[in-house]
Formats: structure tokens, C-alpha cells, sequence
């Protein structure tokens, strides 16, 4: 069993609790568990069976200080606790001392997560940046525990690997937020939203690592046409978003309230608010998504402040890096990626917001992102080329543009199911086809224009 599958196993075994355990009783059937690991290790005393013994005794003096309210010493046993158990090669135990391995750690995870709470309350506000206007308490509820529980298990490797992935784009998150007056953590808003994706894209049609909708991103200078998409711009839907939240603080008074508008929209949260008589985040029914969202992030917060302690590694992506240079017509990723000595999927990561593997036929210049560090070169060989391998021509444009196709009609389909298909709208199906406005039902085997991009 490695440690990945090993830690989800014993926190799913100990820790996923509905609710709060009384002291008395964690203390009792946990010292229980812990004796019996003790006592039933065979060939305790030395090599791995030995540590686990040691490990055993370390949790019982962490419980007995937990007992006494000396929350601080408790943590410091069980830190010593966890990392002894975390060191060991598992692999090497015998079936009975992996059972108390398993038994062991799991009780272990579980004081650690409940002293901590006792110790940081899981209230402790982030420095004011930029404002004091913006406290950004954590509240520590069964809301909170649900989701901490479920990341270290459940949803552990995805979340490791989102975490892992944060890296790429939190320091510039959190640059952005700053100049914006809002606490850095928030930056874990994109986390949940999308996984730090810029890519992602919802059922309702949001885009991008901060999923804006068109009508909202619009409404934050986030533009939309046939070449691009800001919303999967990370650095524009980045300020975009830092400007929403603001926005939503300043009308709500609280973070709580803020995230769940982010997430809602704010007028649903305002009705809720006046229907139901209370501004309590945490009183409010909402709808589903919603009331989870805002747990889901402060879950996220704790363990990203100290991701050891939950099992997870400090170590991070690089952070995002990338030179700038200026195009000014219509050129084919591929000949930028070859100007770098680059991959193609590389240029296209650095630049999502691009739509058609392209840089945009609009007037002006286009700042187009290319790897750190490759300015120079870029610049050379772009310029070495001929004009007709510089640029895509008038022809390749206008196929990149668009063009229309006729599609017939099968069984199943649906003016939904169609429009999904070629990434357009039922309205501009009807448009394109003024027969179908008329027909209550679609004919198989009849022809529909679609115009596809």
C-alpha cells in the first residue's frame, strides 16, 4: 500500500465524521486504538514495527497534554507522531502491523486536526492589504470540516495536484490582489471555481480560471469576438476579478457574503437576504452550489497555509514567467513556436485566450506571450522570413473566419443538442433557418444551415 493510498484509507476511516466527536469520547476510543497498536505490532522494538511503537507513545503523550488543555505540546507530539509514521516504508510491514499502521496514522490525523482548531480557531484574520477596510476572517464550522475531511480524502490526489498547480499562477494572483486592496487568499477563489484552469469552461457557460459568464465578463472590460476570449486571459480576468470581489465586499460587508454573490450573483444573495431576515452567511439557504462554495474555499485557505500538516508537499509549479512581443497581423502559432524554438503547446499555454490558433485580424498590434527569455530570438528568425510565411494570407483568414455547412438532422437530436454540437445558440439556429421557427417538431433527414467558425 503506498502513503497516498494509505493516508486516504485511514482519514476516510477516521475522520469523515458528520460532526464534532465529544473530547472524552475521541480521547477513549482513539488511547484504545493506540494501545492496541502498541501491543499488537509483532517484533516491536526495532526497525519499522519499532518506530511505530515509538510513534504509538508519542500520540499517547499527545493525548494526555490534548486532556489537560495544553493544546500547543499535544500538537508538538503529534507533529513528531506524524512525521515518524510518514518516514516509514509501509511497503515492509507485515499484514497485522499494516492494520495498526493504518489504525494508528488515522488517529493521529484526527487529534492533529482537532488541536489545531483549538489552538488557530481557524478565525485568525490575514494582514490588511492595501486597506483595513477588507478583514478576512476564516470561520471553522462543520461546513468547513465536511470539505477539510474530503480534500484529505476523497478528493486528495486532485486536490495535491491542483495545489501542486497553484503555483503557476498564485504569485501573480496575489500581486494583482494587493495592488487591489483585497487579502491574498482569495486568490484560492479561483482554485475552486476552476482548479486554476483557464480552459474550464461550465454547463452555464462561464469561461476561464475565474468563470465569468459573457454578460458579467463584459461588464469587467473582459472583450469576447471571433479570435479572442478574455476571460481565459489569467492576467485581464485576474484584475477582472479582483474588481468583482471588490465590488461585491463593498455591497455585502463580508467575505462570506461576497464569495457566495461571486458564485450566485449578487442578486440572488440580496434576496435571499431580505426574505429571509438574516445578513449571516452561514443562516442563509441558498442553493446548493452556493451554500457549498464558500466552505469549499476556506477548507481550501487552511490547507494551503500549511499544507504539511494535511499531508500534502510545499513544493509548487514555477510561477508563470514570460516575455511580451508585439504582432500586428494575423500569424499562425506554429510559426511563432518555430521563431522560439518552442513547442507549439507551449506558446498556446501561454496565450488560452486565443481562439483560432492565431493572433487576432484586428487593426493595431497584438501582445502576444512567448517564453522567458526568447525575445531575441523570436524577433530574428520572425523577421528573417518572407512576408507570405510571416503572415497568414487573406484566403486563410477568411477560412478562419467562418464558413457554412449543412447539417441533417438524425434521430435524437435537438435544436439544444445541435447547437452544443457547433459550439453556437439555438436563437441563431432559428435565425439562419427560418423554416424551423415554424416546425413544433424537427424532421429527420431534414437540412439545417449552420454557420461554423
Amino acid at each position: 500500500m503506498n502513503k497516498l493510498s494509505l493516508f486516504i484509507f485511514v482519514l476516510i476511516l477516521f475522520l469523515w465524521l458528520p460532526g464534532a466527536t465529544p473530547a472524552e469520547q475521541v480521547f477513549t476510543s482513539a488511547n484504545e486504538t493506540i494501545n492496541l497498536a502498541i501491543t499488537a505490532v509483532p517484533g516491536s522494538g526495532t526497525g519499522a514495527e519499532g518506530a511505530i511503537e515509538e510513534a504509538g507513545r508519542f500520540c499517547q503523550e499527545g493525548m494526555r497534554e490534548y486532556a489537560a488543555g495544553n493544546w500547543p505540546r499535544a500538537k508538538d507530539k503529534f507533529d513528531i507522531a506524524i512525521k515518524m509514521l510518514a518516514g516509514l516504508d509501509e511497503g515492509s510491514l507485515e499484514p497485522a502491523a499494516q492494520q495498526e499502521y493504518n489504525n494508528l496514522f488515522g488517529s493521529v490525523c484526527q487529534y492533529q486536526l482537532r488541536v489545531r482548531n483549538l489552538i488557530y480557531g481557524f478565525s485568525v484574520s490575514v494582514d490588511d492589504i492595501g486597506t483595513e477596510a477588507c478583514p478576512f476572517p476564516l470561520v471553522f464550522n462543520h461546513k468547513v470540516e465536511k470539505w477539510l475531511q474530503r480534500y484529505v480524502t476523497v478528493d486528495y490526489e486532485y486536490f495535491g495536484k491542483k495545489l501542486y498547480e497553484s503555483g503557476k499562477y498564485y504569485q501573480m494572483i496575489k500581486e494583482i490582489f494587493k495592488e487591489s486592496g483585497l487579502p491574498p487568499e482569495l486568490a484560492y477563489t479561483a482554485f475552486v471555481e476552476s482548479g486554476f484552469n483557464p480552459y474550464a469552461y461550465s454547463r452555464a457557460n462561464a469561461a476561464g480560471m475565474w468563470q465569468f459568464v459573457a454578460y458579467t465578463g463584459s461588464l469587467y472590460g473582459l472583450d469576447r469576438d471571433h479570435w479572442v476570449d478574455e476571460r481565459r486571459d489569467v492576467e485581464k480576468s485576474t484584475k477582472a476579478a479582483a474588481e468583482f470581489l471588490r465590488s461585491l465586499y463593498k455591497q455585502f460587508g463580508s467575505w462570506p457574503l461576497a464569495l457566495a454573490a461571486y458564485n450566485g450573483g449578487p442578486n440572488r444573495v440580496a434576496k435571499a437576504i431580505k426574505d429571509q431576515g438574516t445578513n449571516n452567511f452561514w443562516d442563509l439557504v441558498l442553493p446548493a452550489e452556493t451554500t457549498e462554495f464558500v466552505p469549499k474555499i476556506f477548507a481550501t485557505i487552511m490547507i494551503a497555509r500549511d499544507p504539511e500538516a494535511y499531508g500534502f508537499t510545499r513544493e509548487f509549479k514555477d510561477a508563470h514567467s514570460f516575455d511580451s512581443v508585439q504582432i500586428d497581423r494575423c500569424v499562425n502559432l506554429s510559426t511563432v513556436a518555430r521563431c522560439c524554438s518552442a513547442p507549439l503547446e507551449e506558446i498556446v499555454g501561454l496565450n488560452p485566450e486565443l481562439t483560432r490558433m492565431c493572433t487576432p485580424d484586428n487593426p493595431g498590434t497584438y501582445t502576444l506571450k512567448i517564453p522567458a527569455g526568447s525575445k531575441e530570438t523570436f524577433y530574428a528568425r520572425f523577421l528573417a522570413l518572407a512576408e507570405n510565411q510571416r503572415y497568414l494570407s487573406k484566403e486563410e483568414v477568411a477560412r478562419m473566419k467562418g464558413y457554412w455547412i449543412t447539417y441533417t438532422i438524425k434521430a435524437g437530436d435537438s435544436l439544444g443538442k445541435i447547437a452544443k454540437k457547433f459550439n453556437t445558440t439555438i436563437e441563431k439556429i432559428r435565425q439562419w433557418n427560418p423554416s424551423v421557427r415554424k416546425q413544433k417538431y424537427l424532421q429527420i433527414g431534414s437540412k439545417l444551415k449552420v454557420f461554423q467558425k
